[in-house]
C-alpha cells in the first residue's frame, strides 16, 4: 500500500478468488496464481492520477480475435487508436473523422515499411472529389512536393511549386512511358537523342502548334512536320538520295526568303537524269510587274576583275552527241501584250579613259570536215499585213566632245591554205507572190547641221602580199526569170 493508505485483502468463496479493497474502494478480484490482471493492477491505487506500463521484458498485449472493437484508445467519444480483428475486415484506424485531425509525427529519421512478405499488394485510398486530397508538404515554407486533387473534372496530380522549383530525377535506364500528352513549357534536353515511333497517320494541330513525327513510306520510317490548324504537310526526309531543296527550304519558311550561301565555292546540282531543272518564280505577281530574276557575279577586288557569268549548253555525248542549244528568249505575252525583249549590253565605262564593255557574239569553230556554226541575226516577223522588223547594225556614237562615230563591219571570214575568203554580203529580203524583194542599201552616214554627209565606199580587196590580184568591185542588177533584169542607177540621192 502507499504510504497513508488503507487496504483490505479477502477470499471470496462463491469465485474461489482473492479480492483486494484500496481505500474503502470496491472489491477486485486478483488473478489465481501467476501475475495479477493487468486490470487489477493498473485498478490498485490509481484512482485519480496516471501511471506508466513498463515492461521489463519482452511482452505483448494480445486481443481478441474476429472483433469489431478488439482494442482501441478513447478520449470521452474520440478514438486515437482502433483496431477491428473482425475476419476479412481486419483494420488500423487512427483518428475519427471529422472531429479529430489525424497527424502523425517522425520527430528523428525513421523508416516507414508498407508491406511484408515479397510480392504483397499495398493501397493507399485517398478521399474522392477533395481540392487537395493528398500532398506532401514542406511544414516549414508550405511548399508543395506533391499534390493531389480528386474534384470530379479536374483531376490532378502537381509535382513541385514555382519557389523552390525542385528537380527531378528518374534514376537508372529503365524507360519512361506517357500514355497521353506531354506538354513542355520550358526547354527540353535529349542527351541521347529522340527516338519517334511512327504514327498511322497526320496528326492534328491546333492554332500556334506544330507537329514533328515519323510515318511509313514505301516500307521506310520518314521525319515529317505539320503545320499549325492542321495545315501542310511536309515530308523532311527523302524518299532515297540527298534532300530536295524545295523540302529543306519549305520547313519553317512559309512566309519570308532565305538566302542560300555556299562558303567554299560549292555547285547547284541537278541529280535527275533527263529531267529539267528550272529556275523560276512558283506563281504569277498579285499586282504590278513580275519580279526580275537576276545572274550576278561577284564584285572584284580593289583593283581585280569582276567574276565573269557564264551560261552553257550542255556538252554533247561522249561519242558523236551535239552539244546542247542555249536559248534566250524574251518573256511569252499574255492576252494582248507584247512578247518580252532579249538584250545584250555592253557596260558603260565608269570615270575616265576606260573603255566599254565589248559584246561579242561568236558561232562556233569546226573540227575536221565539219560545217560551223552559222552566226545568224534575225528581226521578227511581220503579222498578217504589218511590215517585218528591221534588223538593225549600228556602230557606237562618237564622244559628247569630239569623238568619230564608230565603224559597223562587216566582214567575210579569213581563208587558210590557199583558200578563198568568205564573201560579205548585204542583201534586201526576198519578196513573195507578186511582192518585190527588199532593198539592199550601203548609206554614209548623216552629216551634223552644217556637216558633210560620210561617204558610202565600196572597195574590192587587197591582193596578197606578193603577187596576187586585188579584188574586183561589181555592181550588177537583179537576176530575172521571165522579166527584165534589173537596171543600175548611179547618181546622187533621189529622197
Amino acid at each position: 500500500m502507499s504510504p497513508g493508505g488503507e487496504g483490505r485483502l479477502r477470499y471470496n468463496n462463491s469465485t474461489l478468488a482473492f479480492e483486494v479493497s484500496v481505500n474503502g474502494g470496491a472489491y477486485t478480484a486478483l488473478a489465481v496464481g501467476g501475475a495479477e490482471s493487468l486490470a487489477a493492477t493498473l485498478a490498485a491505487g490509481n484512482t485519480t492520477g496516471g501511471t506508466n506500463i513498463s515492461f521489463t521484458a519482452s511482452s505483448g498485449i494480445v486481443i481478441p480475435d474476429n472483433t469489431a472493437s478488439a482494442f482501441f484508445i478513447q478520449e470521452g467519444a474520440n478514438n486515437y487508436l482502433a483496431i477491428t480483428t473482425t475476419d476479412g475486415l481486419e483494420s488500423i484506424t487512427l483518428g475519427t473523422a471529422p472531429t479529430i485531425s489525424q497527424n502523425i509525427f517522425l520527430n528523428t529519421n525513421a523508416t516507414i515499411q508498407i508491406g511484408g512478405a515479397q510480392g504483397a499488394v499495398v493501397t493507399t485510398q485517398i478521399d474522392d472529389n477533395v481540392g487537395t486530397a493528398y500532398q506532401v508538404t514542406n511544414p516549414v515554407t508550405g511548399d508543395n512536393y506533391i499534390l493531389i486533387t480528386t474534384t470530379t473534372g479536374l483531376e490532378s496530380m502537381t509535382f513541385g511549386s514555382a519557389p523552390n522549383n525542385p528537380n527531378y530525377s528518374f534514376a537508372g535506364a529503365g524507360q519512361v512511358t506517357i500514355n497521353g500528352s506531354l506538354d513542355v513549357v520550358g526547354s527540353a534536353t535529349l542527351e541521347s537523342g529522340a527516338l519517334l515511333k511512327e504514327l498511322g497517320a497526320d496528326p492534328t494541330t491546333a492554332a500556334n502548334q506544330g507537329a514533328i513525327y515519323t510515318k511509313d513510306v514505301a516500307g521506310a520510317t520518314q521525319l515529317f512536320y505539320r503545320a499549325d490548324s492542321s495545315g501542310t504537310v511536309y515530308q523532311l526526309t527523302p524518299t532515297s538520295g540527298a534532300p530536295a531543296l524545295s523540302a529543306v527550304l519549305a520547313v519553317g519558311n512559309t512566309t519570308g526568303g532565305n538566302d542560300i550561301q555556299f562558303t567554299s565555292g560549292d555547285d547547284i546540282v541537278a541529280l535527275a537524269d533527263g529531267t529539267n531543272f528550272v529556275i523560276r518564280f512558283s506563281a504569277a505577281a498579285t499586282a504590278g510587274n513580275g519580279g526580275n530574276l537576276n545572274l550576278s557575279a561577284q564584285t572584284g577586288g580593289a583593283t581585280n576583275n569582276g567574276g565573269s557569268v557564264s551560261i552553257f549548253g550542255g556538252t554533247g555525248g561522249a561519242t558523236s552527241g551535239d552539244g546542247g542549244a542555249l536559248f534566250l528568249n524574251g518573256g511569252n505575252p499574255n492576252g494582248g501584250g507584247a512578247g518580252g525583249r532579249v538584250e545584250i549590253n555592253g557596260r558603260s565605262a565608269i570615270g575616265g579613259n576606260n573603255n566599254g564593255g565589248a559584246v561579242i557574239v561568236s558561232a562556233g569553230a569546226a573540227t575536221g570536215t565539219g560545217t560551223p556554226g552559222a552566226l545568224t541575226l534575225t528581226a521578227g516577223g511581220a503579222g498578217t499585213t504589218g511590215a517585218g522588223a528591221n534588223a538593225l547594225l549600228t556602230a557606237g556614237a562618237g564622244g559628247s566632245a569630239s569623238g568619230n562615230g564608230g565603224q559597223a563591219v562587216v566582214t567575210g571570214g579569213a581563208g587558210t591554205l590557199n583558200a578563198n575568203g568568205g564573201d560579205g554580203i548585204t542583201s534586201g529580203g526576198a519578196g513573195n507572190g507578186s511582192g518585190n524583194g527588199g532593198t539592199g542599201s550601203l548609206f554614209g552616214g548623216q552629216g551634223g547641221a552644217t556637216g558633210a554627209g560620210g561617204d558610202a565606199i565600196v572597195y574590192g580587196g587587197t591582193g596578197g602580199a606578193t603577187s596576187g590580184n586585188g579584188g574586183d568591185v561589181v555592181i550588177q542588177g537583179g537576176q530575172t526569170t521571165s522579166g527584165a533584169k534589173g537596171s543600175i542607177n548611179i547618181g546622187t540621192r533621189r529622197w
